[in-house]
């Protein structure tokens, strides 16, 4: 279950999102095909959901916001990474994905969902927009272990053999990419010391990378 909780002056809004509406196609993979493989239009994604929340908030509430943050930890980073790539909307602000089982790569040479395939003639997808967008990627140092719930198939496990490894891998191509499209990279790395697979334990320097102290 993902939820998601708005808090007001006097009262907490919590939205659930079920597996049985959010499987993993939709909910790690953002419905970005449909069923006989093609990409679908980016409005029939998951990710404008997030723009129709931020946009209940103001609505029902004081706040003068104009942009937001969003954090996603494991399958929750499949989402924020993959997220940022395929939505074009302006209003997000920072962005962090911690510990991804596995990443979507910005390379045209590799299928969807392990890489971008024919996505950026297809439906636009803007790749040196997408280095252009805060985004840090925080990963666990201890996150070391082949959990039984990790994707160990072939194509992920050609990004690493675990999710530190991977993490690193998609950090440094697209690190490398921007120097060779002469773009500029607003992303960064953060290591969380002692940490392996836990959203407990890596919340915290979230929250701090994401409000401060």
């Amino acid at each position: 279950m993902i939820f998601v909780a708005i808090s007001f002056t006097n009262k907490k809004l919590t939205l659930q999102f079920s597996e049985e509406d959010f499987p993993e196609d939709a909910y790690q993979r953002g419905n970005v095909k449909n069923g006989a493989g093609a990409f679908v239009s980016p409005d029939s994604m998951t990710y404008p959901i997030i723009s129709d929340v931020f946009h209940f908030f103001l609505e029902h509430s004081s706040s003068q916001a104009t942009k937001y943050n969003i954090y996603g930890h494991s399958a929750g980073s499949q989402f924020v990474h993959r997220y940022l790539l395929f939505n074009n909307t302006s209003e997000g602000n920072l962005a962090v994905a911690a510990n991804a089982g596995w990443y979507t790569f910005p390379n045209d040479a590799i299928d969807y969902p392990y890489g971008i395939g024919d996505s950026e003639d297809d439906i636009g997808v803007d790749v040196e927009a997408y280095y252009g967008k805060r985004l840090i990627v925080l990963l666990g140092e201890a996150d070391t272990l082949r959990t039984e719930n990790l994707n160990t198939s072939s194509k992920a496990d050609a990004q690493g053999r675990m999710r530190l490894e991977r993490g690193n891998a998609f950090f440094e191509f697209c690190k490398a990419d921007t120097e060779s499209r002469g773009v500029s990279f607003r992303w960064e790395r953060v290591y969380v010391a002692g940490v392996g697979h836990s959203d407990a334990k890596m919340a915290p320097t979230a929250a701090r990378l994401l409000y401060g102290k």
